[in-house]
């Protein structure tokens, strides 16, 4: 059921997508190989929102599904991610960042909208965090893990939808969905009308 009305709100979104692919609720990576490379750099104005579901908190380390970092420097981040001990969500861009929830239930969707410095979490606004102007990653944000920084354990991770945005253009509109032609899971881009697929060692799940 809950597939179901994540189909319906993508398409009532507006997720029409080309004949070749078929929407899908999620995807999900199944080890810590695989990985999306968005094809933009983080930056100070760039703006993202991202609808996801994590499925287990209790694990050994972070969760690390989308984002860069700036010369590897895990203080100058652009992510969410999740903490543990306590479980927490956290997510912010260039040097600041903020607690979105501190004690996150697994299952549950989420959406992160981070537009300038100010922070929402499923529509109720987190308030907003100190940004470092005229700052930019130098690599290129990554979904299904954070460019820069290691991932070592599996992803208990459900992306449902991601929006990159930069002056009030949408950059990426992201769906999950699978390629009718051989059933490889992906993310189309309405934006620019193209399909990214694992550019990492296994193979995306989508549900």
């Amino acid at each position: 059921m809950a597939a179901l009305l994540e189909r319906r709100r993508a398409l009532l979104e507006g997720a029409f997508l080309p004949a070749q692919y078929e929407l899908r609720a999620y995807l999900q990576s199944p080890d810590n190989s695989n990985y999306i490379d968005l094809g933009l750099a983080a930056a100070t104005d760039v703006d993202y929102k991202i609808r996801f579901t994590v499925t287990n908190y209790d694990t050994a380390e972070s969760q690390l599904f989308f984002g860069a970092l700036r010369n590897g420097n895990k203080s100058e981040r652009f992510l969410v991610k999740t903490g543990i001990s306590p479980n927490t969500l956290t997510g912010g861009k260039t040097t600041g960042y903020k607690l979105l929830h501190a004690s996150p239930i697994a299952g549950k969707m989420y959406e992160v909208d981070v537009n300038g410095n100010a922070v929402s979490v499923n529509g109720v606004s987190m308030g907003t965090f100190q940004v470092q102007q005229n700052w930019t990653s130098g690599v290129n944000m990554h979904l299904f893990s954070v460019n820069g920084w290691t991932n070592t354990q599996p992803l208990y991770v459900r992306v449902h939808y991601l929006e990159i945005r930069r002056a009030g253009s949408v950059l990426r509109e992201m769906y999950p969905c699978v390629r009718r032609a051989d059933g490889t899971a992906g993310m189309y881009d309405t934006a620019q009308g193209r399909f990214y697929e694992n550019e990492g060692d296994g193979e995306f799940s989508a549900g």
